[in-house]
């Protein structure tokens, strides 16, 4: 098949650019890895950004938040989820 009919197959299948499709997995893998204890920095360069900037445009790009909005995010919402609920 060639690129060009794969790609438009891609997009029509999932409703994403291939592009998209890699930033988005690249964010998922960097923050699963920040929320490991990896830095930002290193987070973002094991999941393939060129650098911490890139990364952080493409988060906030992504899910709205930056690296550090999101974390703090992550974490409140595991605390609130380790909490028992009364009942």
């Amino acid at each position: 098949m060639e690129r060009t009919a794969l790609l438009k197959r891609f997009r029509l299948e999932t409703g994403l650019t291939f592009r998209a499709y890699k930033n988005w997995v690249g964010v998922m893998a960097a923050a699963d890895a920040m929320l490991r204890g990896r830095s930002a920095a290193q987070a973002a360069m094991d999941a393939g950004f060129a650098d911490l900037a890139h990364f952080s445009r493409q988060c906030r790009a992504i899910t709205g938040y930056s690296p550090r909005q999101g974390l703090q995010y992550l974490d409140r919402a595991s605390a609130q989820a380790r909490v028992p609920h009364a009942g």
